[in-house]
C-alpha cells in the first residue's frame, strides 16, 4: 500500500513539474507580446509626434499662405 502511495505521489509530483513548466512557457509568451506591444506603441507615439510636427508646419504655412492673400486684396 505504501508503494502504492509513493508512485501516487511520484505522478502528482511529475504532473505539477509539467503543469509548472507550461505556466512557465505561456508566461514567457505573453512578456513576448507585452514586450511587442510596448515597442509597437513606442513606434505609434513617435509617429504622433511626427504628425503634430507635419500639422504645425502646415498651419504655419496656411497662415503665411492666409497673409499674403490678404496683401494681395
Amino acid at each position: 500500500m505504501s508503494e502504492e502511495i509513493l508512485d501516487n505521489i511520484k505522478e502528482l509530483d511529475k504532473r505539477m513539474k509539467e503543469g509548472h513548466n507550461r505556466m512557465v512557457e505561456k508566461i514567457d509568451s505573453i512578456h513576448d507580446h507585452v514586450d511587442e506591444i510596448i515597442q509597437t506603441l513606442g513606434t505609434t507615439e513617435k509617429q504622433m509626434e511626427r504628425i503634430k510636427g507635419t500639422l504645425g508646419k502646415t498651419e504655419t504655412i496656411l497662415q503665411q499662405i492666409k497673409k499674403m492673400n490678404s496683401t494681395i486684396k
